[in-house]
């Protein structure tokens, strides 16, 4: 569902979409066309579902006028789950289903790292699931946000007072933020180095899985500035003090980002 002013014959797309799209269009990204177009239109999918819901113009009447030219920007968990549940109702298939999660996934991890939203749609994705015998939404168990907040709580209060301590302390609050709010595999955040983090343009580049339209691998993924400002901590811990600690040949990190570290 995109939005059309019938009156000019013209798509309505808002501003944020559009920058939205200059952003996928960088170089760096190494997106394919094919790629572009498809999160393109899934996220004005989105917007223009987000526009027509009932629910929503509920929820937001006394704000309408004001807000309904962004109303992406307004986007909840709640909101997010029935947009999916359509999804679900029309059949899709599960691959097309995929793509609309990994396009408004990346949008609002733009938009976060932008500063103008603070919605994070990871959190609805955990509970979006298909079931064999029925065509709705189910809740996953395995992690929530109150998990999640309650892994950082532990690791802000353990205690570290040795060198190698404090290493370990920081490389797992970065890791712990890394595997949550980029989305990436367990291997992909291995194989990550330093040289991989772009602080000052808000990037992580990933080295993944090689697809049709992904040939090399690389894809870039918009980091939240929280997030790049704990990994910046930990890389200066472990260079503070990872000589002695280092897992690998001769003390040599090879430019690891999250390295073996000897206890």
């Amino acid at each position: 569902m995109i939005l059309t002013d019938k009156r000019k014959g013209r798509v309505f797309i808002p501003n944020c979409v559009k920058d939205y799209k200059s952003h996928l269009e960088l170089q760096e990204r190494n997106l394919a066309q094919n790629t572009i177009k498809q999160y393109y239109r899934y996220v004005l999918t989105f917007n223009g579902w987000l526009f027509m819901n009932r629910k929503v113009r509920n929820k937001f009447e006394s704000q309408w006028d004001e807000i309904k030219g962004d109303i992406l920007l307004h986007a909840d968990q709640k909101s997010l789950l029935d947009f999916f549940s359509s999804l679900f109702n029309k059949h899709m298939k599960k691959t097309t289903r995929n793509l609309y999660k990994s396009a408004i996934a990346d949008f609002f991890r733009w938009a976060n790292y932008e500063g103008i939203t603070e919605f994070d749609p990871n959190w609805a994705f955990v509970y979006i699931r298909k079931s064999n015998t029925e065509k709705k939404l189910k809740s996953k168990t395995p992690l929530n946000r109150e998990k999640v907040d309650s892994i950082r709580d532990y690791l802000a209060k353990r205690k570290a007072v040795t060198p190698l301590e404090i290493i370990i302390k920081s490389r797992d609050m970065a890791l712990l933020e890394v595997l949550v709010n980029l989305g990436v595999r367990v291997n992909e955040v291995i194989s990550l180095k330093v040289s991989n983090v772009y602080f000052e343009k808000g990037y992580i580049n990933i080295y993944g899985m090689k697809t049709s339209q992904n040939k090399d691998g690389w894809r870039m993924v918009p980091t939240s500035k929280n997030t790049l400002l704990i990994i910046k901590r930990y890389i200066d811990e472990f260079v503070h003090h990872y000589s002695p600690y280092s897992g690998r040949s001769g003390g040599d990190t090879a430019g690891y980002l999250f390295p073996t570290i000897n206890r």
